[in-house]
Order: structure tokens, then sequence, then C-alpha cells
């Protein structure tokens, strides 16, 4: 379980990190991960503007940039 210390704690890291301003972040963790508490709450606490990527765009990429079924990117 994530507790709510743990967020404020990772959230104030990630502001040091990698500052505040608002910008855009393209989500692409399952909610199943804690990582996506990073790519939800914290942008769009600090006023990021979140694209969620569809799970059928998630295919596997065979790491040439060809992707497994045939298709090109």
């Amino acid at each position: 379980m994530i507790t709510h210390r743990n967020v404020v704690n990772f959230f104030d890291g990630m502001d040091h990190a990698l500052g505040a301003e608002p910008g855009a972040w393209l989500a692409v963790t399952s909610i199943s991960f804690d990582i996506s508490v990073l790519e939800l709450f914290w942008t769009l606490a600090r006023g990021f503007k979140v694209i969620i990527q569809p799970d059928d765009d998630l295919r596997p990429n065979s790491g040439d940039g060809r992707k497994i079924n045939g298709q090109g990117n």
C-alpha cells in the first residue's frame, strides 16, 4: 500500500528532479503499478496535460524500430 507520506515525499523529490513547470506527459504505465502515481497524480497536481496511451498502441517492438507483427511504426 502506498501511504500519503510516501506520495508527498515522492512528489517533492520529483519537483526537485524534474521541476514543476507544466507541460505534456505521456502516461503509458498501467494503474496497477505504483509508478502510475507519478504519471497521473503528480502531473495533474502540477498542471500538466496527461496523454493516456491506449492499450492498442502498446504492441511489442522488435528492437530495431519494426513491429513484431510486421507493421512499421
